[in-house]
């Protein structure tokens, strides 16, 4: 779910210009640089990127985040703002260099944890002290009334057979969720693009020992580096689904790492294996994204390493166990591997041969309106590692 950012990049350009601009005045006492700190419009930003009003309440939901100023330069003088909160339990204080791809300075965004019970609600007392040099400390606050999000639990299974949208089980008469649904669910982390803030946003995939799932946007790649995730973790995600082409995706407004011991009902992740290709086809595929699979035996048909930080398309064919029917498999090389990857698949490719070289392909099954596979960090694995040359 997205939200306008129609007043956040004004605003903190005009925020970042006042805090270095050093015009030719007098140097201001420490007195005047705090009340000039006090009154500066972009001192806090709402999640909607207005400007905030001190003393105010304001309601939260799943995903909020305020944006607050800790540093500021006066007339010469540096002021200093230490923010706190009464539940500091329940709301977290972080820096950040970028706020919607702006890089900013001094910056703290301060983020609610959201439960999904009425007895989950608070109201939290969100307080700044500005001080500088000798002079008394101001105190300022602003509250926010956080409420909860009632999520439905489901599994990944689950969620395939009963969502519903434009590309995603187009033909479902009576489906159970839609792109509105805050859906809660669990699995094991088993893959992930490039742990980098430009890549790994666009994909980490989980498994539920079932079923598997990609996980894209929202606030995976923040939540991903906050908790130094791994593959491996089980994780709870709350989030929203959509699809892409027929990739179903869930963007989490919550990815948390638990503890499986508290959750023995979510099995270890399994792999799915292709001996031939019998089964590749739409039929069989249908809600098998997201899964990771191997697919053995395949022949390379076409296809090159185009620019790194470009997507590829490489084709390859494999034959059924009858020994003589063919069918296509695509691989789709996303540039989110990173351009390390891309360059040593590249140097992979250099030496194939169309028709004759021979490969297995190991990675997560992907959809662009048809399935096809793509490579990813696996378990003890890096992108290039999802091809192994037969001959």
């Amino acid at each position: 779910m997205k939200r306008k950012k129609l007043f956040l990049l004004p605003l903190l350009v005009i925020g970042m210009s006042l805090a270095s601009c050093t015009p030719k005045e007098e140097l201001a006492t420490p007195e005047e640089a705090i009340a000039a700190t006090q009154n500066l419009p972009t001192l806090v930003i709402r999640p909607d990127g207005s400007a905030a009003a001190l003393g105010k309440t304001y309601t939260i939901k799943l995903g909020d985040k305020f944006y607050v100023l800790n540093k500021y330069v006066h007339a010469g003088r540096e002021v200093e703002i230490d923010w706190s909160v009464d539940v500091p339990d329940k709301v977290t204080f972080k820096p950040v260099t970028q706020i919607a791809a702006l890089p900013v300075e001094n910056r703290v965004e301060v983020s609610f944890k959201v439960g999904m019970f009425e007895a989950d609600d608070y109201l939290a007392t969100i307080k700044g002290s500005i001080s500088c040099e000798e002079a008394t400390p101001v105190e300022v606050n602003f509250k926010a009334d956080v409420g909860h999000s009632p999520a439905t639990n489901t599994t990944i299974k689950n969620l395939k057979l009963g969502f519903k949208d434009g590309t995603y089980n187009q033909s479902l008469s009576n489906p159970i969720y839609s792109g509105t649904t805050l859906l809660s669910f669990y699995g094991y982390v088993v893959g992930n693009f490039e742990e980098s803030a430009n890549n790994l946003y666009s994909g980490v995939w989980i498994h539920d020992g079932e079923d598997g799932l990609q996980i894209y946007a929202g606030n995976l790649s923040t939540a991903w580096f906050a908790n130094e995730n791994k593959i491996g973790d089980l994780v709870h995600v709350v989030g929203y689904a959509s699809s892409y082409n027929g990739l179903l995706e869930v963007k989490p407004s919550v990815f948390e790492t638990v503890n499986s011991a508290d959750h023995p009902e979510i099995a270890q992740p399994v792999e799915t294996i292709f001996e031939d290709a019998d089964n590749w086809n739409v039929e069989f595929l249908t809600h098998k994204d997201g899964n990771i699979a191997t697919v053995k035996n395949l022949v390379y048909k076409s296809g090159t390493a185009a620019k790194i930080g470009t997507h590829w398309t490489i084709k390859f064919e494999g034959t059924k166990s009858d020994g003589t029917t063919k069918v296509e498999v695509a691989l789709y090389v996303n540039y989110r591997i990173g351009a390390d990857a891309q360059t040593s698949i590249a140097a992979l490719m250099s030496t194939w041969v169309a028709g004759t070289t021979r490969v297995d392909l190991k990675g997560p099954i992907s959809w662009y309106n048809a399935p096809q596979m793509t490579l990813a960090f696996l378990d003890g694995m890096t992108p290039v590692d999802g091809i192994t040359v037969l001959s």
